[in-house]
C-alpha cells in the first residue's frame, strides 16, 4: 500500500524545539489517532507553558511584609527578595506590622517572633482573627517548642536563624503556590456580582457606581469580601479599631448597618449578612 502523509498545521503557540508542523507517516490510510495525539501533544505544551508563565507573572506580583526589628535583617531579606521581583514592605516592630497589614494588601507575611511592643506571635495571632495571608515566622530561639507555639498561632512556617536567604525565597515561593488557584488574578481587586473592590485604592464600585465609604466602614468591608462565607464574630472584626480599643462592641453593629445602606441594591440581597448569634458574613450573589 501506497504511504499517505497528513501534514497538520499547529496554529497553537508551538514548541520552540518542535517546530509549527509535523509529518505523520501512515501505511494504509490516514491515522487519524496519529493526528489526535499530534494535536493533543501540542496543546499540553502549550499549557505547560502557559502554566508556567503565569506561575512567574504572579510570583513577581507578590507583595511580601516583612516585620524585624533588626535593620540589617530587614535589609538583607528585602536585597534578595526584590532580586526575584517582589514588592517588599517593612515594619520595625509588631505595632507597625499590624498597622501596614490593615493598611494595604499583602500576600505573604514575614514575622520575627521576638518584636518590641507587640511580639511575632500575638501579631499572627491578630492577623488570623481576619486573614489566612500565608504567614512565615523567623526567630533566634529555634527550640521545638517555639516552633510547635508559631504554628499553633496559626503560622505557615518557621525558620530559625541563622537562615538562608535562598531558602526563604523558596519557603516563600512554595507557600504562595500553596495558595495559589492556578490563574492570576489581580490580588489587589476583588470582583463580585454587582459589587467590585479596589484593595489598594480603596474604592468600592456597585453597579458601576463608586460608593464612597469611611476608613472603618471600608476596611470591616475588606475583612469580609476577602473571605467569602466566612463568619466573623464582633469581637473579631473589632480588632479594625486596634488591638487596644477597650470601647463597646456594638460599634461594629452601627457601622455594619451604615455599610449595608451604602451597598444596598434595591430588590437584591445584602452584601453582608447577619449570622444570630455568631456575627457576620460576606454574601457572594449567585447567578441562574
Amino acid at each position: 500500500m501506497d504511504s499517505v502523509v497528513a501534514v497538520v498545521q499547529v496554529e497553537e503557540e508551538a514548541a520552540p524545539d518542535v517546530g509549527n508542523s509535523e509529518i505523520i507517516e501512515t501505511h494504509g490510510g490516514t491515522s487519524v489517532s496519529g493526528v489526535n495525539q499530534l494535536k493533543e501533544r501540542y496543546l499540553r505544551l502549550s499549557c505547560k507553558r502557559k502554566r508556567k508563565c503565569m506561575e512567574e507573572v504572579s510570583m513577581n506580583h507578590l507583595r511580601i511584609l516583612v516585620a524585624d526589628d533588626e535593620e540589617k535583617i530587614r535589609q538583607a531579606i528585602g536585597i534578595y527578595l526584590r532580586k526575584e521581583g517582589f514588592t517588599v514592605g517593612e515594619a520595625v516592630d509588631g505595632e507597625e506590622a499590624l498597622k501596614k497589614f490593615r493598611s494595604e494588601p499583602w500576600d505573604i507575611i514575614i514575622l520575627d517572633v521576638m518584636m518590641p511592643i507587640m511580639d511575632g506571635v500575638k501579631v499572627c495571632e491578630e492577623i488570623r482573627k481576619s486573614s489566612t495571608v500565608p504567614i512565615i515566622m523567623l526567630t533566634a530561639k529555634n527550640e521545638e517548642v517555639d516552633r510547635i507555639l508559631g504554628l499553633e498561632t496559626g503560622a505557615d512556617d518557621y525558620m530559625g536563624k541563622p537562615f538562608s536567604p535562598r531558602e526563604l525565597v523558596a519557603r516563600i515561593k512554595a507557600a504562595s503556590r500553596r495558595v495559589s488557584t492556578g490563574s492570576v488574578p489581580d490580588q489587589h481587586i476583588l470582583n463580585f456580582i454587582g459589587m467590585r473592590m479596589d484593595l489598594l485604592n480603596r474604592d468600592v464600585f456597585v453597579l458601576d457606581e463608586q460608593i464612597f465609604l469611611t476608613p472603618k466602614e471600608f476596611d470591616l468591608l475588606s475583612i469580609l469580601a476577602r473571605s467569602p462565607r466566612r463568619v466573623f464574630s464582633r469581637e473579631q472584626l473589632l480588632s479594625v479599631w486596634g488591638f487596644d480599643y477597650y470601647g463597646d462592641v456594638r460599634i461594629v453593629d452601627t457601622n455594619i448597618n451604615r455599610l449595608r445602606d451604602k451597598l444596598r441594591v434595591p430588590g437584591a440581597p445584602s452584601f453582608v449578612s447577619t449570622v444570630w448569634g455568631r456575627g457576620y458574613k460576606f454574601e457572594v450573589i449567585e447567578t441562574e
